[in-house]
């Protein structure tokens, strides 16, 4: 665990409040993370999973990216701030993950929440590139970006 990029990212989701990640990638890279957390920390944590199969290996696993936002939406009113963190394998397919939250923010979000401000961040974290600090770092930085332009936006 201690070499996987998904798990530091991962570990800076769960302290934000109204924050649940969507890890993009198999059961496999949510439920070990979770597991390692609830025995650390003695606690559980709710962390989602798109759940790709192999035909995503195929035919890619975006459609799961727009489900997996829209149930955590519609289940959870509380919930502001959705990461996407990617893992080994949809960095290796490569799921365009900027274009699944530009088209759920332009479709799904405007028509079925349009008073709700849901904001999506992605965080690309592939772990054959790095180890659990490095994508500490990379969420970090994610989040702390998206959520800046959001209180800050750049005037044109």
């Amino acid at each position: 665990m201690y070499n996987c990029q998904p798990c530091g990212a991962q570990f800076v989701c769960i302290g934000l409040k109204d924050c649940i990640p969507l890890i993009h990638g198999g059961q496999g890279c949510c439920t070990f993370v979770r597991l390692l957390f609830a025995q650390h920390f003695k606690e559980n944590f709710d962390i989602a999973f798109s759940s790709l199969h192999e035909d995503a290996a195929v035919y890619g696993g975006v459609k799961r990216i727009e489900e997996g936002v829209e149930v955590l939406v519609k289940r959870l009113p509380y919930l502001r701030i959705i990461p996407i963190i990617t893992t080994c394998s949809t960095e290796t397919i490569g799921d365009d993950v900027e274009g699944a939250i530009r088209s759920i923010e332009e479709s799904f979000l405007k028509s079925e929440c349009p008073d709700r401000e849901v904001i999506l961040v992605p965080i690309p974290t592939p772990s054959y590139s790095g180890s659990h600090v490095k994508g500490y770092d990379t969420a970090m930085h994610a989040l702390v970006s998206a959520l800046a332009q959001k209180v800050y936006p750049m005037v044109s």
